[in-house]
């Protein structure tokens, strides 16, 4: 929407090429200024008028020792236009849109990826069903929270010595 594509490409010359029609060269030119400045009857000057002007059915023209078009997408050389690929797009998908909470606070847990099914066009999430064609992502998982867990000190009853001379 809103691009417009330009093309330029060259066209081999040779002798016996003839210029594209309405493309004058020279003498050709010359001498249909002449038959433009004699009088004709108008069915013959419509008839030439119509026969000098340029051939152009909005897809290319010729113009000197090249060709001009909007529509030839899709051209290089020789080649045949591409297809385009048949059958539908894919509308459902499985995306990974996040991880789970680490399974513990500190000293190393692990967390694994929340995968789900979405509309392509969308991005919105649908009810799994709508990707069962599909081959689900594998689970990823990774360690989470590796800082070790902080010493914590609870204080309980006294109990017997263990040794009943020296330190104990």
């Amino acid at each position: 929407p809103g691009i417009k594509y330009q093309y330029q490409l060259p066209v081999m010359s040779s002798p016996s090429q003839q210029p594209a029609p309405g493309v004058y060269r020279g003498k050709d030119l010359s001498s249909l200024l002449r038959q433009a400045d004699s009088p004709s009857p108008p069915e013959e000057r419509a008839q030439r008028d119509k026969a000098a002007e340029p051939r152009h059915n909005g897809k290319a023209f010729h113009y000197g020792n090249s060709v001009y078009g909007s529509d030839l997408q899709g051209y290089s050389g020789d080649e045949a236009p591409k297809p385009k690929p048949k059958g539908k797009k894919r509308k459902f998908s499985w995306k990974i849109t996040g991880f789970t909470e680490c399974s513990k606070s500190c000293g190393g847990g692990i967390q694994t990826a929340v995968v789900v099914c979405i509309r392509d066009k969308t991005q919105l999430r649908v009810p799994e069903k709508r990707c069962a064609s599909l081959e689900k992502p594998s689970p990823q998982a990774m360690r989470c929270n590796l800082k070790p867990c902080v010493a914590e000190w609870v204080g309980g009853e006294w109990g017997e010595c263990s040794v009943t001379c020296g330190d104990g």
